[in-house]
């Protein structure tokens, strides 16, 4: 069914210039005019509400605060509790999707559906219903929004990078593969774009101060030509390679394929061409450089030898139990345990935190637990144990949490590179999992060692 973009665009929530810019270029059919004798000019006929434009302006009207302010501010809204105020909006957005299957808003209620699944970390539900808005529509703009969504969801910490070659603004080709065993930034930016500017120093340093232990750095610039590019590049004296993408809104080349939907946009990749952080801006940056390039290809045989993968899980280091009673690893023995590393501070453990909480109410009958170990290797101003309880006390935890003893005592016993990091131990206490938060990979493993015999 063709979407009228002057009705479309009032029953949208603000949900961005580049969704309402879209939507408003979407062709449609013209609306009938009724001609005036008296007037100067023809008048738009108002067309009745139809029934799925009435149920649609009361969905919205209902959800408008949850659809707006978590798609694009969702640390915020978790920290406010309000998990459950985005799964009941998905809900909704679900039922009138499957109600008003033909209707012109479907594929902007699955378009909904899928960022908010995507923005707390539900990524089977994303992808479906992201599929389903692009094969809802055949606009041009509209499927560019939907895939870059969809490619959005590839990119997260634990993966591999989506593959690509680009040739640079030196007349050299290059793609991840040729970075394998050095630590590589990629660097989403353009000549307009201040925040990008404001960058600079920060790469700059980062650059310097790391360049000499494995950093790589590659900008991809996103201008309407390169000669932007190249005047920023002088200026600013970047010594690191440059490729140009096309503009910005284009749906063009390694940008599409990264889902930068925004920039300034970076994405680290370690060593061993895993994604090892993304959205790295400002007072962040450092930190992740500094912990990717801690962790070499051989990095399990340069943790003690107890916090290696299949050697037995070495206790905790505890200064006091925030939430739940005390417990060691050893009282646990003969369940499947995930412990949990986390900072306050961390976007990517807040997205982390309502999947395991839900795989520990799932599996907790069949001998699953799950501690929190609250840590803070950065920031440490905004990290305080104070703070730490005051968070913990706020977000209601589901499982015990306990604060790490000086704030990472146990974090560097297991040689985590970063957060959210995540530790599985089976029945008989051995290490299975020691790596960062990956829900496809730990939620699969976590299967797999409840169906195991603590014999085995």
């Amino acid at each position: 069914m063709p979407i009228n973009p002057m009705r479309l665009t009032l029953l949208l929530p603000a949900v961005g210039l580049l969704l309402v810019a879209v939507l408003a270029a979407v062709r449609a059919e013209e609306s009938a005019t009724v001609a005036d004798a008296d007037a100067e000019a023809a008048t738009p006929v108002e067309t009745p509400a139809t029934e799925d434009e009435q149920a649609w302006m009361r969905l919205l009207e209902s959800r408008r605060y949850v659809i707006d302010v978590a798609r694009f501010r969702f640390d915020l809204i978790r920290y406010q509790n309000q998990y459950a105020a985005v799964r009941e909006t998905m809900d909704q957005l679900a039922n009138f999707a499957e109600t008003y299957e033909d209707s012109q808003f479907t594929v902007v209620a699955q378009y909904f559906h899928g960022t908010l699944a995507s923005a707390i970390g539900d990524h089977e539900a994303a992808t479906r219903t992201l599929r389903s808005a692009l094969e809802g529509t055949d606009d041009p703009q509209l499927r560019m929004l939907f895939q870059l969504e969809l490619n959005k969801l590839d990119v997260a910490v634990g993966k591999a990078p989506p593959s690509f070659k680009i040739e640079t603004m030196d007349g050299s080709t290059i793609s991840p593969a040729d970075y394998r065993g050095k630590v590589l930034l990629l660097d989403f930016w353009a000549s307009w774009c201040m925040p990008c500017i404001m960058e600079i120093p920060n790469l700059k340093k980062a650059y310097d101060q790391f360049s000499a232990q494995g950093l790589e750095i590659v900008g991809i610039n996103m201008d309407d030509e390169p000669d932007a590019a190249r005047g920023v590049i002088d200026k600013f004296e970047l010594g690191w390679k440059h490729a140009f993408n096309g503009p910005f809104g284009s749906g063009k080349g390694v940008a599409l394929k990264y889902g930068a939907e925004g920039i300034p946009f970076m994405v680290l990749i370690g060593r061993d061409g895993t994604i090892r952080g993304t959205n790295l801006r400002g007072r962040e940056l450092e930190p992740a450089i500094r912990g990717a390039l801690a962790v070499s290809e051989a990095a399990p045989d340069r943790r003690p030898q107890t916090a290696v993968s299949g050697r037995r899980a070495p206790e905790l280091s505890v200064s006091e139990w925030l939430n739940g009673d005390p417990r060691s690893l050893a009282d646990l023995e003969g369940k499947v345990v995930l412990l949990d590393f986390f900072q306050i501070i961390c976007p990517g453990c807040h997205r982390a935190r309502p999947e395991i909480t839900r795989m520990h109410k799932r599996y907790a009958d069949r001998g699953f637990e799950v501690i929190g170990v609250a840590t803070a290797f950065e920031l440490h101003d905004q990290q305080t144990p104070d703070q730490v309880r005051t968070f913990v006390k706020e977000q209601k935890f589901a499982y015990p949490v306990a604060m790490d003893k000086g704030l990472k005592a146990t974090f560097t016993k297991y040689r985590a590179g970063g957060t959210p990091f995540t530790v599985l131990i089976d029945r008989r206490g051995r290490i299975r999992y020691l790596e960062f938060f990956v829900l496809e990979k730990v939620e699969a493993l976590v299967q797999h060692l409840l169906a195991e015999s603590g014999e085995e």
